[in-house]
């Protein structure tokens, strides 16, 4: 959400992926997606590029020779070179997010790469009220279930979760054709 709305307010272009799509049973194409990635956002500049999940790609390389490892250092390096590849004039910022930042690789978080970092806590009942008026936007919900109890009921969800509940019971009411968004109280 913050790289999205970052990009957003600023007017830039946005380009999201999970770098678990990085990872494949076919060697070698993580690092081509990788490259493909930032091409592409360097040709439509300004932009930012969003990874979720980084850990996923960037954990610290263990050395263990098997083929995986070796892809996954491919992919990792390929990344890294796509960073330093950067030039002011490119207009391109990287945002990354990981709940698993102490299992980065070194030469992910070294100067000129993620070197700032900062902890996202978990939405306050105000954040959590706009997040589920958000998402609630053009569904309707079951009588007996209000906006403000599923603000209570998800104290301590992060935003992901909050999101997360509300898709499944829009799913769930898909499922059964019905109009009505149905969070009950027995979910």
């Amino acid at each position: 959400f913050l790289a999205k709305a970052f990009a957003g307010e600023s007017g830039l272009n946005y380009f999201a992926t999970n770098a678990s799509q990085f990872g494949n049973v076919y060697a070698g194409l993580g690092a081509n997606q990788i490259e493909k990635l930032f091409k592409t956002a360097k040709e439509k500049a300004p932009s930012v590029i969003f990874i979720d999940e980084l850990d996923s790609i960037g954990a610290k390389r263990n050395g263990d020779g098997s083929a995986a490892g070796r892809d996954n250092t491919k992919t990792l390096t390929a990344l890294l070179s796509a960073m330093d590849g950067f030039k002011p004039e490119d207009h391109v910022i990287v945002i990354a997010a990981t709940n698993r930042a102490s299992d980065l690789d070194e030469a992910l978080v070294r100067p000129g790469r993620f070197d700032k970092q900062f902890h996202v806590s978990l939405p306050d009942k105000k954040t959590r009220k706009e997040l589920v008026k958000l998402n609630l936007k053009d569904k309707h919900l079951a009588d007996d279930v209000s906006e403000d109890w599923i603000v209570a009921e998800t104290s301590g969800s992060s935003c992901a979760a909050v999101e997360s509940i509300i898709n499944e019971a829009a799913l769930l009411a898909i499922q059964k054709e019905d109009d009505e968004v149905i969070i009950t109280r027995e979910m």
